[in-house]
């Protein structure tokens, strides 16, 4: 068969879309009453202008068919569909008072309907006095894209707008069925205790765990660390044989776990499976598990002794087996014709106090003459569970970049963060 031919019988194929997958399908699911989406902030150094911007925008788009999806609800549960249509962008000039902190509140408080494709949008930041610089604010349904996709979009969108050619994505199934798992012995019986100590999911979903969407006011806030402290960060956390996220976990359960009234606090963290799955960084998808560590309240805990707990744990739950036995549970619990409350009850047993999604330490690959990648913020995401927070974390060009994300009605809190690690780094 020719390569052309090969094509041909490629497009046909992504064309009729596919079933959701158990994770996908939980975030679907979700978003149906309790919107779930996420932005991600970069900002492009170059000469762009919006011919350009749309012009790569459409190279993207063609390398990733996933771009090119909506959902729909069938007989046999939801379905990606090809349905391809550009994606929206907004231009916005900025004003001297405005930031791109606005414009990520709005999104988060604008849903998307997933009935229409794309399922991604964009709104395009300039500044009147800089037109060599320009931010853009992306933001994608979950069930589409995780937040390493995002860097990858953004990856790829800097690629086209250096001109570089780009090749078609390989198109990849649920990644459940690429997470083989095989069931310990005596595994029947543990699943049914499992099953016996669990609480009705359903009822769980018709709690009222959550804030009313119409109405919410998202609130969105930022820090950028210089090279001397991201570098210590890194430094400490090897030496006291933590991590980065194990150090970040400690400081928000020691800035917030004193307002609440148990003596535990727990941190969920999303875990990216795509090492274990074949997955390159460049592709676009939902590629992840979630880890719950529970952490003792209060501080008597030494901070470093809770950094260590932290990523103890963690490391556990991003194991191979520990990420292939979450996607077996979930794909078990979550049927395709699963109902909404369902798939609320599985996010809402979790009962976290707080999300921390640490991109890891971005590597730049695609900066060229042109147009070069500067910075990235994010991920920025809200579940409307009544009193959440999540800060999110990505590491680029030698800058730690943190930001929060939380209802109007929840304090900031990421001063009191970096002001509990400089007291750990004793600075």
């Amino acid at each position: 068969m020719t390569g052309s031919k090969i094509n041909e019988a490629r497009t046909v194929v992504e064309q009729k879309g596919r079933p959701l997958g158990a994770q996908e399908r939980l975030l679907y699911l979700y978003s149906k009453l309790h919107h779930r989406h996420f932005c991600i902030v970069g900002k492009l150094a170059g000469e762009i202008d919006v011919h350009d911007l749309a012009e790569a925008l459409d190279k993207v788009q063609a390398r990733h068919i996933r771009l090119n999806y909506s959902i729909q609800d069938k007989e046999d549960g939801p379905h990606f569909l090809y349905n391809p249509r550009e994606i929206p962008v907004k231009d916005h000039t900025l004003d001297p008072a405005s930031t791109w902190h606005s414009v990520v509140e709005a999104e988060l408080a604008t849903p998307f309907n997933p009935s229409q494709a794309p399922l991604l949008r964009m709104t395009a930041l300039r500044e009147p006095q800089n037109q060599r610089e320009l931010t853009l604010v992306l933001t994608f349904h979950h069930a589409l894209a995780d937040g390493l996709s995002a860097v990858a979009f953004l990856d790829d969108l800097v690629a086209a707008l250096n001109s570089s050619e780009l090749l078609p994505a390989p198109t990849r199934p649920p990644v459940e069925q690429l997470l083989p798992f095989v069931p310990p012995q005596n595994s029947s019986d543990q699943e049914s205790i499992s099953a016996a100590a669990r609480p009705d999911l359903e009822e769980v979903g018709r709690e009222p765990l959550w804030r009313e969407f119409e109405g919410d006011v998202p609130r969105v806030a930022s820090i950028e660390l210089d090279a001397d402290f991201t570098a210590t960060l890194v430094a400490r956390s090897k030496e006291e044989r933590a991590t980065v996220q194990g150090a970040l976990g400690a400081a928000i359960a020691a800035a917030n776990a004193a307002r609440h009234d148990r003596d535990h606090y727990l941190v969920a963290s999303p875990i990216s499976v795509r090492q274990f799955a074949g997955i390159d960084p460049s592709e676009i998808g939902v590629f992840l598990t979630v880890g719950l560590v529970r952490l003792t309240a209060g501080n008597a805990v030494p901070f470093w002794d809770r950094a260590r707990a932290f990523s103890r744990e963690l490391r556990a739950l991003r194991s191979k087996e520990a990420v292939a036995l979450s996607a077996s549970n979930l794909e078990r619990t979550l049927p395709p014709l699963s109902s909404i409350e369902l798939a609320c009850g599985l996010i809402g047993l979790l009962r976290y106090d707080a999300v921390v999604s640490n991109l890891g330490v971005l590597q730049p690959r695609s900066s060229g003459p042109r147009v070069k990648l500067q910075a990235i913020w994010g991920p920025m995401v809200l579940g409307r569970i009544r009193n959440e927070r999540m800060v999110g974390a990505s590491t680029y060009g030698g800058i730690l970049r943190l930001t929060e994300s939380h209802p109007d009605h929840v304090a900031e809190c990421l001063p009191q963060m970096i002001a509990i690690l400089s007291q750990a780094f004793d600075l």
